[in-house]
């Protein structure tokens, strides 16, 4: 009847095979199911039916093609759902035929009168329901044949296998285009993130910077502190050598009026020249070393007052530091009492570094010895250093028998800001800037061991030379030779 009166002949495998070939060539999923619908409507002459597929809850089949409203919603616990995973197809004939219970065929009834079906052809992929065909009558009204029961199954895999890979290939894209997102965010807050980082590092850099001046400032303050509580002596030992200079020459100016008047005058003997050439000379040898004396002091206050800022690096004299230090405190040991024993026991006791900042610490290092004898009553005490050289490193002990410090300030002498001292009468940064020095200009190490009652020693280890200078200027460990002092060797104040 249909083909008589409908005109309906297909071929059912070449079908299959042009909807196949259609099927491969295309991923999208609206494309094969309108495709999908059109080779069954045209094929089989059906009035009215739909394309369902399981949701992405994976909890109810949903019409997909043609959208019909309202949206059809099918449980995928329904029995109906249960009944087609037992059979390739279900058609309301054969209800009667199943051995199923009054209930379970009024469920599914009722359901395929409510989605108007005739016929249900599963989309079955490796034993799951993906997806349903839902079919009305045929035009004709006639039933559905085994030919084309079979048809329809056939369709059916290859659709099944169809919508597959259109679903993975829209998951597919959605990742892609997820994952492109992400990237564009995370690449902005990248951008955002290093500009941040790039104005932390400038914040940080000028921090820095800012904190390199106050450091230098702060040892500017210290040392100009130091050289403050030292002015008083450094007038005296100035004025003595200049008055007794002064007083010299006027001496010497005296004689040499004596000598210009005594050189016409016959009554004055070859032995009175000789006299007075005699007592110039020695007005001379002492003028010439009351001026070395002012000198020296001079040369040990420009050591000790060089611009801390100065990055300059030379191969120097420990014992010539030490005796400018001995010079400069010379005053101060003498009011207190003290004095200074240097010993060596190398014949080269050389550093490579700044000598100004070597003899600010040894400067801080002796004063604070001085200090240490205010509370005892024992009279000309003595201040040692000892010059020693231990594996390539030069070791200077600076060593008092003074107060001592207690066992629990041992811990914190080096914290900044710290003082045994009276309050007024120390910074507490001294032995701060102390290691600071040592540490970061000469790669050394200075520690400390006191006893109460006994005395401190402080321990200063220095490497005799710059490991990245000696590489790049083949810096040779031989040094000058320096001048010799010999054991227990004071120095003069």
């Amino acid at each position: 009847m249909d083909r008589v009166f409908f005109r309906l002949r297909y071929d059912p495998k070449k079908r299959l095979e042009e909807t196949s070939a259609i099927l491969a060539s295309t991923l999208q999923l609206d494309d094969i199911l309108s495709h999908l619908w059109t080779t069954i409507s045209t094929a089989l002459g059906v009035r009215h039916g739909q394309l369902l597929l399981l949701q992405p809850t994976q909890e109810h089949y949903g019409s997909a093609h043609p959208i019909s409203e309202p949206h059809t919603l099918l449980p995928v616990t329904h029995p109906l759902i249960r009944e087609l995973r037992q059979r390739r197809a279900l058609s309301s004939y054969d209800l009667d035929a199943r051995p199923l219970s009054a209930d379970v065929q009024n469920s599914i009834r009722q359901d395929m009168q409510r989605l108007n079906a005739q016929l249900v052809i599963p989309f079955t992929l490796k034993g799951d329901i993906i997806g349903l065909i839902s079919l009305g009558t045929k035009e004709s009204g006639s039933f559905f044949t085994a030919d084309d029961i079979d048809f329809l199954c056939a369709l059916a895999n290859q659709g099944a296998l169809s919508i597959s890979n259109a679903r993975a290939y829209q998951a597919i894209q959605e990742f892609n285009a997820d994952l492109e997102r992400k990237v564009d965010e995370r690449t902005q807050e990248l951008a955002k993130t290093n500009a941040e980082l790039q104005t932390s590092l400038r914040q940080l850099g000028q921090a820095y910077q800012d904190l390199q001046r106050s450091q230098e400032n702060l040892l500017r303050a210290e040392k100009m502190a130091a050289l403050g509580r030292l002015t008083a002596g450094i007038a005296h030992e100035m004025n003595t050598p200049l008055g007794a200079s002064l007083t010299s020459l006027k001496l010497l100016q005296e004689l040499v009026e004596e000598y210009q008047f005594s050189i016409e005058d016959t009554t004055v003997q070859a032995a009175d020249h000789q006299d007075l050439a005699n007592e110039m000379g020695r007005l001379v040898r002492a003028t010439h070393q009351w001026v070395e004396k002012a000198a020296a002091h001079i040369r040990s206050l420009k050591t000790h007052t060089r611009d801390l800022g100065s990055t300059e690096a030379q191969i120097f004299s420990v014992l010539q530091i030490i005796e400018d230090t001995g010079i400069l405190l010379a005053h101060r040991l003498r009011l207190s009492q003290c004095s200074l024993v240097v010993s060596c026991t190398t014949q080269q006791p050389m550093l490579y570094g700044d000598p100004g900042k070597l003899g600010q610490v040894l400067t801080n290092l002796i004063v604070n010895a001085i200090d240490s004898y205010r509370t005892t009553a024992r009279d000309h005490e003595e201040i040692a250093v000892e010059v020693s050289e231990q594996n390539n490193t030069l070791e200077i002990r600076i060593r008092d028998h003074g107060s001592g410090i207690p066992a629990d300030h041992l811990e914190r002498i080096f914290d900044e800001f710290f003082s045994t001292k009276p309050l007024g009468e120390g910074t507490g940064l001294g032995l701060s800037i102390a290691r600071d020095l040592i540490t970061n200009f000469f790669g050394g190490h200075i520690s400390v061991r006191s006893t109460v009652g006994q005395g401190s020693e402080f321990l200063l280890r220095l490497p005799r030379h710059n490991p990245a200078e000696r590489a790049r200027h083949d810096i040779p460990l031989s040094f000058p030779t320096a001048p010799a002092v010999s054991q227990g060797e004071t120095l003069p104040s």
